[in-house]
């Protein structure tokens, strides 16, 4: 019961496989190259481009990843003695807990673990571990929340300040 967007595009080669849990989707214009592992009910909004590195993606069961999210689990090697080009990549894989929620245009870099019920704000560049249930958004992104102080019916229009 999953869907797939005929625009969307798998990269799975061998040892990189894409592995989808139940009722999940991905939206058009998405690129995703394994190794990524998703659990049931995952969202892949349009536009996204996650990359698994050698060590891979991992997301949770019910996360919700909103349009023109970044998610690169490698990065190169930058010596100045060499071409970017020429230098080895690095992976150590990101993992992404159970019912997150990623704002649009975030970006995750290789390294991170985003723990359970973590909301990452719009645009926020995710470059250390995020928590439980934190709220997070900037560049670098640092937490300005807990998901467990909003109320049942959030209403941001009545934040104070």
């Amino acid at each position: 019961n999953c869907f797939i967007a005929p625009e969307a595009q798998l990269f799975a080669e061998p040892n990189r496989p894409i592995i989808m849990g139940k009722q999940c989707m991905i939206a058009a214009d998405s690129f995703l190259h394994g190794p990524i592992t998703m659990g049931d009910e995952v969202a892949i909004n349009h536009s996204c481009s996650l990359d698994g590195g050698k060590n891979g993606i991992t997301i949770g069961h019910q996360t919700r990843i909103a349009n023109n999210v970044t998610i690169y689990a490698f990065n190169h090697g930058m010596a100045a003695n060499a071409p970017i080009y020429q230098q080895k990549s690095q992976s150590k894989g990101v993992v992404i807990g159970c019912d997150v929620w990623i704002g649009a245009q975030a970006g995750i870099v290789d390294g991170i673990t985003i723990g359970n019920y973590a909301v990452i704000g719009m645009g926020a560049i995710v470059t250390k571990d995020v928590p439980d249930y934190a709220i997070v958004a900037g560049n670098p992104a640092t937490i300005i929340g807990d998901r467990r102080d909003k109320p049942a019916h959030f209403d941001p229009n009545k934040i104070q300040p």
